[in-house]
């Protein structure tokens, strides 16, 4: 629990606790930053004693994926979604490939890939990441 700074881009979902890297903006020109705003993070932590199983967490936070997930005890949650990127689009991202392997040692197997986006040279830039915990049933 902390308060970070989040920088606002022109582009709503585009906002990030990670700066636009240059990436990001050939890209996606319209992600620029507005504004920059301190907002309070908290952890999941809290929510996890009123969920009922199977847990499904979706996680869609511009580039802070791996921070959300080392926040948080993921021996509770079955499925994990989450978008993930091939190509460092904000400063400081982990790629995919870290994420991918931080989730694998800790349980989870890759179970799909969806909505991916290329770039103009039909290279994979960002996709949408289905985990599966290993010890699920479901």
């Amino acid at each position: 629990n902390k308060y970070l700074d989040i920088f606002q881009t022109n582009k709503k979902d585009s906002s990030s606790f990670l700066k636009p890297d240059k990436l990001q903006l050939k890209y996606f020109p319209e992600t620029y930053v507005k504004k920059i705003l301190k907002v309070k993070m908290v952890r999941l932590n809290f929510l996890l004693k009123i969920l009922k199983k199977p847990v499904f967490l979706k996680i869609d936070v511009q580039g802070y994926e791996l921070e959300v997930l080392k926040g948080t005890n993921l021996k509770n949650f079955d499925y994990i979604y989450l978008e993930g990127s091939y190509a460092k689009l904000y400063t400081k991202q982990p790629l995919i490939g870290k994420i991918f392997k931080y989730l694998t040692e800790k349980g989870f197997k890759l179970n799909g890939r969806f909505n991916l986006t290329n770039d103009n040279f039909g290279k994979p830039l960002q996709a949408d990441f289905l985990f599966k915990n290993k010890k699920n049933k479901i």
